[in-house]
């Protein structure tokens, strides 16, 4: 018998059963994908075709899954909660700053640039926040933070240079 009729078969018997076993666990439409999971995995399981597959492996599947899903939304919001922690601390940071000249500069030059890289540089630079946490904070990639930080720090660079300049030439 090959494989997939293994499954096939196990779905039809059992697919109600570990459904309303998901469904005690977790909402009915994370019930539904766990239950589809359960019998997807089993098409990866090693000599399937020599194993006695038992309504209690499929449900402990099941189990497994649910729990997995818990943990990973767990680990998710006590990220985003140290994340808007550290912000609101970096946020404080910069608002206690001095308003001295140069900074006034700063604060003229980081307005100049485009929303993206302004951000890229507050948060990395201003704010003291590492890559990765930038980069979930404005929901990109690390490697286009990056990009967003280079540009706007040269072009903050070449504000600069370009004022020396003017200044020299004005005196």
């Amino acid at each position: 018998m090959s494989r997939a009729l293994l499954v096939e078969g196990l779905a039809d018997r059992y697919y109600a059963r570990v459904l309303a076993f998901a469904r005690q666990l977790t909402d009915q439409a994370t019930a539904e994908d766990v239950t589809q999971e359960v019998f997807a995995r089993l098409m990866c399981v090693e000599a399937l075709e020599d194993r006695t597959i038992s309504v209690s492996y499929l449900l402990k599947a099941a189990h497994n899954l649910v729990r997995g899903l818990h943990r990973k939304e767990v680990r998710a919001t006590r990220s985003r909660d140290l994340l808007v922690e550290r912000m609101r601390e970096a946020q404080a940071r910069v608002a206690r700053s001095s308003e001295a000249p140069q900074d006034i500069a700063l604060k003229r030059c980081l307005d100049a640039l485009p929303d993206h890289e302004r951000d890229a540089v507050r948060l990395t630079v201003c704010a003291e926040l590492s890559l990765k946490d930038a980069s979930t904070a404005l929901g990109v990639r690390v490697t286009t933070l990056t990009n967003w930080k280079y540009r706007g720090l040269r072009k903050i660079g070449e504000h600069v240079h370009r004022n020396e300049s003017e200044s020299v030439n004005a005196a």
